[in-house]
């Protein structure tokens, strides 16, 4: 008989072990969690069977192939503080920090390689009586906004992480990724809360809903094998010049007595009014940016359970 006749007639699991023994290269590769897969397939009801054999087959060479940690997905959360960059904070300040907060779920996929993704929020604001320049002052703009964040990103660490031994339980981290946020720029104006994109200030209906590259980093520590402390900073990069509903220059919209005059110039408030149709309000050529900052706290699952027999995949 010849060999492919042998192995044909094999049980899937003599065929895995003769799948073993001859990718003895591959096989002292694989973790724990490459054979769990295994045995879970085994208890799938056929027509499934087969398939998932052979599925999970070609899961354990990618595991191999990437070194993959068993059982490290991640479940945590964050607590700290937001802060915004832009038309009005062009100082860097920090006066206006807000809380912020957030929950997240990450993937280690490697000892050095982290795929997290994260739903955040925080408050933003900023006025013009805070900044050192007397053009800020006499401008007098302000706001303030709640952002909703939901991002995707990729931490790459510095030292080897791994939970389980006391010499790599900590290393500092960069991160990127790319995120989608909600923002809704507000002023509250003699005693009434009002929204500016609605009253378009500078006579533009722009979208409150825009994109963000995060760039930052961190540092954590695993306290033991589930659960690891950490502090992260990041700042996102937008791709919109309005979360402070200042961007370009004043329009015609300053004319008049209305509501939306009087807060597409609010010089007069503080003294001479400084606006003009075509005059400066923002500066167009760079977007404004926001960041959150704080400490996380997460849980790492690593108790589990094949299906049992009979039950269906």
């Amino acid at each position: 008989m010849s060999e492919k006749s042998q192995l044909r007639d094999l049980s899937n699991f003599q065929l895995f072990k003769a799948f073993e023994i001859r990718n003895t290269s591959i096989s002292s590769k694989l973790s724990s969690t490459s054979y769990f897969f295994y045995f879970c397939a085994m208890n799938i009801r056929p027509p499934f069977k087969t398939l998932s054999f052979l599925i999970f087959s070609l899961f354990f060479v990618f595991l191999a192939n990437r070194s993959v940690v068993a059982q490290e997905w991640e479940v945590g959360g964050w607590v700290g503080g937001a802060h915004y960059f832009g038309d009005l904070n062009t100082n860097t300040s920090f006066e206006s920090m807000h809380p912020g907060g957030g929950v997240f779920v990450r993937y280690n996929i490697n000892d050095r390689f982290v795929w997290k993704n994260a739903v955040s929020g925080g408050r933003v604001s900023f006025e013009d009586s805070q900044s050192p320049y007397s053009y800020q002052q006499s401008r007098n703009l302000s706001f303030f906004s709640n952002i909703f964040e939901i991002s995707t990103q990729i931490e790459i660490n510095f030292f080897s992480f791994k939970k389980t031994r006391e010499d790599t339980r900590f290393t500092p981290y960069l991160l990127t990724g790319i995120s989608g946020f909600y923002f809704n720029p507000k002023v509250r104006y003699q005693g009434e809360t009002y929204v500016l994109q609605e009253l378009r200030t500078e006579d533009t209906r722009y979208n409150r809903f825009a994109i963000a590259i995060p760039i930052g980093g961190g540092f954590k520590y695993a306290v033991n094998d589930f659960w690891t402390l950490g502090l992260e900073v990041a700042n996102r990069k937008t791709f919109t010049d309005y979360l402070d509903d200042v961007s370009d220059v004043y329009t015609e919209n300053i004319e008049g007595t209305g509501v939306r005059a009087a807060l597409a110039d609010r010089s007069g408030e503080v003294g001479e009014p400084i606006g003009s149709i075509g005059k400066q309000r923002g500066n167009v050529k760079k977007n404004d940016s926001f960041l959150f900052l704080g400490l996380t706290l997460s849980y790492t699952f690593r108790n589990m359970k094949c299906p049992k027999p009979g039950n269906n995949f």
